[in-house]
Formats: structure tokens, C-alpha cells, sequence
């Protein structure tokens, strides 16, 4: 078992990094995350969430007639769990012995780590948001050696030097993780042919590695909190949602997993009114409109060169006892239940917006949405290596992404 750090490590930390400015970081970060709601009091080991499909029916133009077509409120129950992100670093053991002459002597290294550490995770979570839950980073395009081509460029920003990462031939809500893993050595950030280049040859490194095949950070198959993709999917008539966390969606999917719209024959304008519409005939106020930086530009060449172009700002929710002062700029137009703002976010996907009902959004943890972890031994947070001369440090989420109304929401499928 590893020998306690001291406890000054643990405050120095603190100090350096309260929790409000760790909380600023995601929200600079993440527009996204930093307009929806946020809940730190998730303790419960599942947290239930109701969601009604059908009102009750005891209506008639004659009093016999309601009696007899009385009938209760048809609902299903969402079952929420936590999902963990961690995060760890690590300070050689000769600079942590130097310092307790002069603590100043870490301030530097352990403030660049942190906050390097603290960007990752962020940018972890502002990723997975938009997602299904299952984790991917990216897909394979095609195979050579130690290089593999992703299919789309935007997700090079997922991918950096010394990430582990796995394969499998599914997105991660069904299926298995293949054997083994790879190291990325390089990425290739090229807008025509994005590469990641690992340290050896990947079927070295994953035997089976084909093209079409899912990425995902080693371990993280199936394991990232529920995002927009996973409540409110893209499904037809002919492709049912399904089964989701406790609740069968087909019995009425536009209520239970939200409205789908193919929106790739409407210019950008008329794509997000199109979508408002459908949001404010199933009941909801849409107010929100979450798009990439691409489509976002898209949204705002067309609207400027009509003349209609306006701009709001939307501040950052608070989370507890923290509020912000941070606000988003943002494109507003006129929907049918009152102003929309369009915000965009870097790690959005391209061709798909969001039309929201944003209160119906919670992103709920079970306390500080991140923190450093304390307790991990009686003094502090460090800890020493068992097989090296290094202390460690770690942070954590246990969190999750919930919808309360997922038909008060639409998935816009853009050109």
C-alpha cells in the first residue's frame, strides 16, 4: 500500500485550483454544459425519472361518456445511475522532497499539471454530452500499419499524444471491445485525410483492428454518461428507440425519445424554425439551439445576408452555492413560443443540431460535479507510487445527463 503524502500537498492544491475556478475552466470550455442545469445532490444509488406519454381520457360531452372513458396517466420510469470519470497525475518524488524546504519550489509544475489534467477531463465531458453514452471517439476509415485515417476530421480533436485506445465493431451500446489497445504517437490534424499514427503497427497492438471500426480511450467502452444522442436518438417508423435505462420508448417515441427531423433539404434558417415548430406543437417552449461551430457560421452567413441577424448572451447556470459571471455569445432568432438562442459549441457534431427545451435538461452528480479527491488516505490526497518514486493525484466525477421531457426536444438532421 502507498505511503500518505503530506497533507500540505492536498491544501497547496486546494489553493491553487478552488473549486469555483476548476468549474470557470468547463464552462470557457463548454457552452453547453454551461447553460444546463446542474444538480449536485445525486447520492441515491439510481435516481428515477418519470416521463408521461398519455394524459388521462375521462372526457365526454355527456357526463356517462367521461365516466366511462376515465382512464389513468400512462408514464415509464427512467433508472439513472452515476457514471465515474477520473482523472490522475503525477509529480517525480525528488521535487516533492526538494520542496519541503521551499514549497514554492512545486507551485509551477503542480499548478501546470493540474490544470493540464483539469482541461482533459473537461474536454472529456464536453464530449461525451453530445454523445449515446457509448463512448466512441471516432471511427476508422481505413487501416495502414501504424496508421489509421478517421472518417471525419472534427473527431481529431478528441485524440491527443499518449492516449490509449481500443476498437470494436460497435458504438459501444451493444456489442464488445476487441482485444488489446494502441498508443497514439502523432495526430495528423489534416482536414482531407485526418490520421492518428501510433506507436507501433495497430494490428500489433489490436489483432483484429478493421476499417469502420469505433475508438474508444482505453476503457471507456460503453462507459460515458448518457448525452443528447442516447435521449433523444435518431429513429423512424422502421427503426424503433427501444429499451432504455428501465423504459420501453416505443410505446411512444417522439414523447419518450424526443422528435427527429430530417432537415437536410432546408436551409439553416428554416431548419431550426422548422424544428421549434415541432417542439411547441408536442408541448414544449424551445429556447435553446445547440450547434457546431460549422453549422453555427452556416446559421449566421445565411441570416446576415438577409438582414436578420442578432446577437444575445446567455449566461452560465450556477451549480450549488457557485455562480458565475460567464456569458455565451449567441445568435438570436424569433421561434413561435418566444427568442431561441444559438449557441455553439466546438465539440458539438457537425451536421446535427439540437432544438431544446433547456430546463428539461439536468446534469446531475453526486456532489461537486469534478473535484480532487479527499480521503483517499487520513492526510491528504497524494499519494506515493507503490512501484515508482512519484506521489500521485486524482480527481473525480460521478455523474450523469437526464431529460425530464424528451419530446419537448428534436434532433435536427442538417445538410
Amino acid at each position: 500500500m502507498g505511503v500518505p503524502a503530506r497533507s500540505s500537498d492536498y491544501n497547496l492544491l486546494r489553493t491553487l485550483w478552488p473549486q469555483k475556478s476548476i468549474y470557470e475552466i468547463l464552462f470557457n470550455i463548454s457552452p453547453t454544459i454551461g447553460v444546463i442545469r446542474k444538480d449536485t445532490t445525486f447520492y441515491e444509488k439510481q435516481r428515477q425519472i418519470g416521463a408521461g406519454y398519455s394524459a388521462p381520457q375521462g372526457l365526454g360531452y355527456k357526463f356517462p361518456d367521461a365516466k366511462a372513458a376515465k382512464s389513468a396517466s400512462q408514464s415509464v420510469e427512467f433508472s439513472i445511475t452515476q457514471k465515474s470519470l477520473y482523472g490522475t497525475f503525477s509529480l517525480e518524488g525528488l521535487l516533492m522532497r526538494r520542496a519541503e524546504s521551499d514549497k514554492a519550489i512545486i507551485v509551477d509544475p503542480l499548478k501546470r499539471e493540474s490544470k493540464n489534467l483539469i482541461y482533459t477531463w473537461m474536454r472529456e465531458l464536453s464530449r461525451t454530452i453530445h454523445g449515446n453514452g457509448g463512448g466512441s471517439l471516432g471511427r476508422i476509415a481505413a487501416v495502414t500499419g501504424a496508421e489509421v485515417t478517421l472518417t471525419s476530421f472534427g473527431d481529431t480533436r478528441a485524440f491527443e499524444k499518449n492516449i490509449a485506445l481500443e476498437a470494436s465493431a460497435t458504438d459501444g451500446t451493444s456489442g464488445t471491445v476487441k482485444a488489446g489497445f494502441v498508443t497514439i504517437d502523432r495526430v495528423q490534424r489534416d482536414r482531407k485525410v485526418p490520421k492518428l499514427i501510433a506507436t507501433a503497427n495497430w494490428a500489433a497492438g489490436i489483432p483484429t483492428v478493421a476499417a469502420n471500426d469505433f475508438l474508444f480511450r482505453r476503457g471507456g467502452f460503453g462507459q460515458a454518461i448518457s448525452g443528447f444522442d442516447a435521449w433523444n436518438p435518431l429513429w423512424s417508423t422502421t427503426q424503433l428507440p427501444g429499451a432504455f435505462k428501465g423504459a420501453d420508448r416505443n410505446l411512444d417515441p417522439e414523447r419518450l425519445a424526443g422528435i427527429c427531423l430530417d432537415a437536410r433539404t432546408l436551409s439553416p434558417r428554416l431548419a431550426a424554425l422548422r424544428a421549434a415548430r415541432l417542439v411547441h406543437e408536442a408541448g414544449g417552449k424551445p429556447d435553446t439551439y445547440i450547434l457546431s461551430t460549422e453549422d453555427y457560421e452556416n446559421l449566421a452567413n445565411e441570416l446576415q445576408s438577409a438582414g436578420l441577424l442578432r446577437y444575445s448572451a446567455v449566461p452560465a447556470t450556477g451549480i450549488g452555492k457557485y455562480q458565475f459571471g460567464i456569458k455565451y455569445d449567441a445568435i438570436q432568432i424569433m421561434g413561435p413560443a418566444g427568442p431561441i438562442d444559438c449557441l455553439a459549441d466546438p465539440d458539438a457534431p457537425v451536421g446535427i443540431g439540437r432544438m431544446l427545451q433547456r430546463d428539461t435538461w439536468v446534469l446531475a452528480s453526486m456532489g461537486e460535479l469534478v473535484h480532487w479527491i479527499n480521503g483517499a488516505n487520513p492526510n491528504g490526497m497524494g499519494m506515493l507510487e507503490n512501484d515508482q518514486d512519484e506521489v500521485e493525484f486524482r480527481m473525480v466525477g460521478d455523474l450523469d445527463m437526464y431529460c425530464e421531457a424528451p419530446g419537448w426536444n428534436c434532433r435536427v438532421q442538417l445538410a
